[in-house]
């Protein structure tokens, strides 16, 4: 899996244990998942934001200086 996929994965399990301690009365684990919720939401906005950069960087722009001069 790549990094986003876990990212996102931990994001909806992060929801699902929030989920889990409002059924349990757990004010612990939902504040713990809350936070985990927020550092992966967090690292995924970082992950995608890192991925355009490199992936601009890496695009080539065709050269048309050459082809007006002709």
């Amino acid at each position: 899996m790549t990094r986003l996929n876990l990212l996102f994965v931990t994001q909806i399990a992060a929801i699902l244990a929030a989920l889990a301690g409002e059924l349990l009365a757990s004010q612990l684990l939902v504040t713990a998942a809350i936070g985990v919720f927020a550092v992966a939401v967090v690292a995924t906005f970082a992950q995608m934001t890192g991925e355009l950069l490199v992936g601009l960087t890496r695009l080539r722009i065709p050269d048309t200086v050459a082809e007006r001069r002709r």
